[in-house]
């Protein structure tokens, strides 16, 4: 999981920008490369991947999390929805679409 500052992330991912955010978030991460082998799967390890990704993103000063995630794998769309993420838009991009989520911090 790469966490780093929003603008540096959209300079190193090359994903757009969308307008729908919540303004109140002022200064999000940005997190990528958010994956669990498939043999691994169901254990429980993406959402205890996923907490201490969180944890370290306020240990780290930020007030927010943004971050796409595929539509096509509902197992990680459920995943983050399960853990309070909010859906705030949609982008196509890179040759497929995605779900653009968020929490406040």
């Amino acid at each position: 999981m790469l966490i780093r500052p929003w603008g540096e992330y959209l300079a190193y991912e090359g994903d757009q920008d969308i307008e729908t955010w919540d303004p109140a978030i002022e200064n999000p991460c940005g997190m990528a490369r958010f994956c669990v082998d498939p043999r691994l799967q169901g254990r429980g390890l993406g959402r205890r991947m996923m907490q201490a990704s969180i944890d370290k993103a306020r240990e780290l000063g930020f007030d927010g999390i943004h971050f796409q995630a595929a539509k096509n794998n509902p197992l990680t769309l459920h995943l983050y929805d399960s853990m309070g993420f909010h859906r705030a838009g949609e982008v196509s991009e890179h040759h497929g679409d995605y779900i653009c989520y968020e929490m406040q911090l």
